[in-house]
């Protein structure tokens, strides 16, 4: 017992001078503790208008609509790259008429395309594939009703590309009505700084 004892004492005294410890989280040249922050960039999803109710197409394998679009305003806080600008979405829905491919009747299944552009941004330049005006990413989720035609309290995961011309992949959730209109909430870790510095 006192064999064991001592060698515990020896170990804990050899952490402590050498300034090891188990777990002990990554630390600086200044030996400040190197975290990785979080962004957090939160859109407020307001007046939205259904735009277009796409191209309805029933089968005998189910019912499909194509190229329905939402639009609406939004407000930006926390990392966002403006806090005013225009929501679009364009998406298609799909309900298959008998359960089957993990998929169930009566259900539908939402894919889609959104953006975010900034109120004063240039049209000429909104063009461009990468523009610091324009937030975008994809959606994919599914309902138990149809969003066009009922309303109701959605939660929805959302998918960012590129975020004011740089390409990002973050993951995102909406939370509101089905017509889009509540709060869309992506957090992302930043790269940390290194812990130390090349000379």
């Amino acid at each position: 017992m006192r064999h064991a004892a001592r060698h515990l004492i020896l170990a804990l005294g050899t952490w402590l001078v050498l300034g090891v410890f188990p777990n002990r989280p990554a630390r600086g040249d200044a030996g400040e503790a190197v975290t990785a922050p979080v962004q957090e960039m939160v859109w407020h999803l307001s007046d939205t208008k259904v735009r277009s109710q796409g191209k309805r197409v029933v089968t005998s394998r189910g019912t499909f609509i194509e190229a329905a679009e939402i639009n609406g305003q939004v407000a930006g806080e926390g990392d966002v790259p403006f806090t005013e600008g225009v929501f679009s979405i364009r998406f298609n829905l799909y309900s298959p008429a008998a359960d089957g491919g993990g998929q169930w009747a009566g259900h539908w299944y939402l894919t889609g395309e959104w953006t975010i552009t900034r109120n004063s941004a240039d049209p000429a330049q909104v063009k461009a594939r990468h523009n610091p005006f324009v937030v975008r990413g994809s959606l994919q989720s599914a309902l138990v009703f149809n969003p066009l035609e009922h309303s109701g309290l959605v939660t929805i995961p959302f998918n960012a590309r590129s975020i004011a011309g740089k390409a990002l992949a973050a993951k995102g959730t909406f939370t509101g009505s089905s017509s889009f209109e509540g709060d869309l909430v992506f957090k992302t870790v930043r790269r940390a700084v290194g812990s130390s510095t090349r000379r």
